[in-house]
């Protein structure tokens, strides 16, 4: 039996590795006495599965987490139970059996919050690199980097300035998310950063995500 988990990952969580937040489950979902199904072989792993790695620094509203149990076990009432043994900046919204699987999604939606002293230039700003043919980014491996043109993996973008909110313009992007096609939300950023470079910073988080068709996938 394999059920879904959404949880939050925000404060102190978002320093934590995508390797070290699957360690902070398995740790988890241990210590809450779950039963959780383990590979075979001599170093037996519990099967956990991802929707996607999130970056370090990213925090999110929307993260899934597919977990086998053993036969017979049912974890969709111990929610609670299991939020007391995940640390602070992780927390378990919903528990559900899967009707989809991962390879549906198509892309996901970010909320990118930018300080500035000028909030109405970063409207602006954003306006006019929509309107660009192509947006280069610098792309960073370990060893190189290399400019690439990410205007085809920005599925749509609004900008707007908050209500009571001094200083910050929000920008809300959906980049493509699949296992052919990825963006990572700090490229946009980052590109936005050589057409503003006094921004003071941007604080990401991924808030859903969505299939082929547009529809939200959970």
């Amino acid at each position: 039996m394999i059920q879904r988990l959404q949880f939050e990952k925000s404060g102190k969580a978002v320093y934590i590795s995508h390797l070290d937040t699957a360690r902070v489950f398995i740790r988890a979902v241990r210590r809450a006495g779950i039963r959780a199904a383990y590979s075979g072989g001599f170093n037996p792993r519990m099967k956990i599965n991802f929707a996607f790695p999130l970056s370090v620094y990213t925090a999110s509203e929307c993260e899934l987490l597919d977990i086998e149990l053993e036969e017979g076990e049912d974890i969709t009432g111990k929610m609670a139970l299991l939020n007391a043994f995940l640390p602070e900046g992780f927390r378990v919204t919903e528990i559900y059996p899967p009707e989809r699987k991962f390879k549906e999604i198509c892309s996901a939606e970010y909320k990118i919050l930018i300080q500035h002293e000028r909030p109405p230039g970063i409207v602006h700003a954003v306006g006019g690199l929509m309107e660009r043919e192509e947006i280069a980014a610098e792309k960073k491996t370990a060893d190189k980097s290399k400019k690439v043109d990410i205007k085809p993996l920005i599925h749509g973008v609004r900008c707007e300035i908050p209500e009571n909110a001094s200083g910050i313009a929000a920008v809300s992007v959906k980049c493509a998310a699949s296992a052919e096609r990825y963006l990572n939300p700090e490229l946009f950023v980052g590109a936005l950063r050589e057409t503003v470079p006094d921004i003071i910073a941007a604080d990401i988080t991924r808030r859903a995500f969505y299939d082929a068709e547009g529809k939200l996938f959970r």
